[in-house]
């Protein structure tokens, strides 16, 4: 019985990936990819995310949305805290479930680091009970974005906080 349930879970996490391909390739057709060169224009946008394939599910719908973006990326939360303490990015999304630090860990870190506390952090996870988006609004998220993500609602997001 236990088999069949992580089976299920497997296939209904394989559907959620395949869904979103087809979303993202989709929304690839409609915005043509802008990559940035130039250096002072773009936002900065730190991508804390520690499973492989959703950071490259999120860091392709960000080069095809037309933005102007200079992606960075971490695995975990010390990597982001560390990433935004020496870049500053105009804007993270974090994922609240890594190794190493979590996402709560590193949102308060950063909050309670004058140099960077001002950066809007949009908590980026699967997590979707209401006390957990109190809880990132708690500790100084702007957003609780619950995956699996829709490209357009996403990048809506990002210019709304990176002043896009």
């Amino acid at each position: 019985m236990r088999f069949f349930r992580s089976y299920d879970m497997a296939l209904d996490s394989l559907f959620s990936r395949l869904h979103l391909i087809d979303l993202l390739h989709n929304f690839s057709h409609i915005v043509h990819y802008n990559e940035v060169q130039r250096v002072g224009m773009a936002k900065k946008i730190l991508v804390a995310e520690d499973d492989e394939d959703n950071r490259d599910l999120v860091v392709f719908m960000l080069q095809r949305s037309g933005l102007e973006l200079e992606l960075l990326q971490a695995e975990n939360g010390q990597e982001a805290v560390d990433l935004a303490i020496q870049h500053v990015p105009d804007l993270i999304l974090m994922d609240m479930q890594m190794p190493v630090m979590d996402g709560f860990a590193a949102v308060k870190l950063i909050k309670a680091n004058p140099a960077i506390h001002h950066i809007p952090i949009i908590a980026f996870t699967a997590q979707a009970r209401a006390e957990d988006k109190t809880l990132t609004k708690a500790i100084g998220c702007v957003e609780h974005y619950t995956k699996p993500m829709d490209p357009v609602e996403l990048t809506n997001l990002i210019r709304k906080y990176a002043n896009i």
